[in-house]
């Protein structure tokens, strides 16, 4: 339940022309339009990367307890097989649309535009193989990052189970404030410490229980973080010229408190015996991995046919809308398309061959 909440909430931060053009107001007013993306892509947009990111680390962490070197080959051979192969597929189908809208719309997206002046060794090397920061389809960064520590799961595994375990993690949430310490090899390291607490939930099953057990205490921090968190994304302390919740420090905080939010909210529907549709969660992970290029499209249509004017509640009703069309076309290709592919072209889409 929790995967398909996350990736849902990470397409708003991805609806074009992106979240960005959105950053902290300078003055708390009131615009409707702007406090819409707040709570989506803003607040709750923030808890995707670091819940993915945990998930990946409490299935890896069950994975590898005991495991010898031919186990971990195998571990990582899928892990490349999942979370790579897809990578090199989407990025050269993304460079070869952008080419292609480019030269018979004249359209040119961001994407494009990044790599103009670059050799084509070096657009294959960064854009497609992903060598560097700089995938062509900008989501597809955090599967790059991802692999990379699950490569080195076997020592976080270690390292949950010993005695400083506790000391390595809060260790973990600090570096991963600071953004590319460990690059080039990783760029996000905000992703390893998110896996690590994975691996000690997963190891250390009885403390996260103990954790959800206490419901009340929870909420109250919980809603304490994500308004203190709301009101930075509105500009509310720099209005105040109080600077310490711009820290990287503290948003690895606040992501960890929205992150638990929507754990906790996950939890609750669990217990009222809510659930996703097995197609639905199935379709998930081509949900995300084709996202990107559906949203392109889309933009360049709405364009045409209503501008790109962004203060419109027709715009918002597109915003809202998008996320729910790119589960739609997901889920449409797997039941349409994909079934007509050969098993191998299957693991190159989507990482893995569709059930039987």
């Amino acid at each position: 339940m929790v995967r398909p909440i996350a990736i849902f909430f990470m397409m708003f931060v991805h609806v074009n022309p992106g979240y960005v053009n959105y950053g902290a107001a300078e003055s708390v007013g009131f615009d409707w339009s702007f406090y819409i993306r707040i709570a989506t892509a803003g607040v709750v947009g923030k808890a995707s990367v670091p819940l993915l990111s945990v998930i990946s680390g409490y299935l890896a962490a069950r994975r590898l307890r005991a495991v010898d070197w031919s186990g971990y080959v195998r571990y990582l051979t899928s892990r490349v097989k999942v979370l790579y192969i897809p990578v090199l597929f989407w990025n050269a189908l993304g460079l070869a649309t952008g080419l292609a809208a480019l030269t018979a719309l004249g359209v040119s997206s961001q994407s494009m535009s990044e790599i103009e002046g670059m050799s084509p060794l070096r657009v294959l090397a960064s854009s497609v193989l992903v060598l560097d920061n700089n995938s062509y389809v900008g989501p597809l960064n955090f599967l790059r990052d991802l692999l990379v520590v699950s490569a080195v799961g076997p020592l976080l595994v270690w390292l949950a189970r010993s005695r400083a375990a506790t000391v390595f993690a809060v260790a973990f949430v600090l570096v991963g404030s600071i953004e590319g310490v460990f690059a080039p090899v990783l760029y996000r390291t905000s992703i390893l410490a998110f896996f690590y607490l994975g691996v000690m939930a997963a190891l250390r099953p009885q403390t996260l229980a103990n954790l959800a057990a206490r419901r009340r205490w929870p909420w109250i921090a919980i809603t304490a973080i994500v308004a203190a968190y709301a009101a930075q994304e509105v500009g509310f302390w720099s209005s105040l010229d109080y600077t310490l919740f711009g820290s990287r420090w503290l948003e690895m905080i606040l992501r960890l408190g929205i992150s638990w939010a929507v754990w906790q909210m996950c939890r609750y529907l669990h217990d009222r015996n809510f659930a996703f549709p097995r197609r639905v969660v199935d379709t998930t992970y081509l949900a995300y991995l084709s996202h990107m290029l559906v949203f392109g499209f889309l933009w360049i249509a709405w364009q045409r046919m209503f501008g790109d004017d962004l203060g419109t509640p027709q715009y918002v009703m597109f915003y809202l809308l998008l996320p729910f069309v790119g589960f739609v076309m997901a889920l449409a290709a797997e039941r349409w398309v994909l079934p007509r592919l050969p098993s191998a072209l299957q693991i190159v889409v989507r990482g893995k061959r569709l059930a039987a």
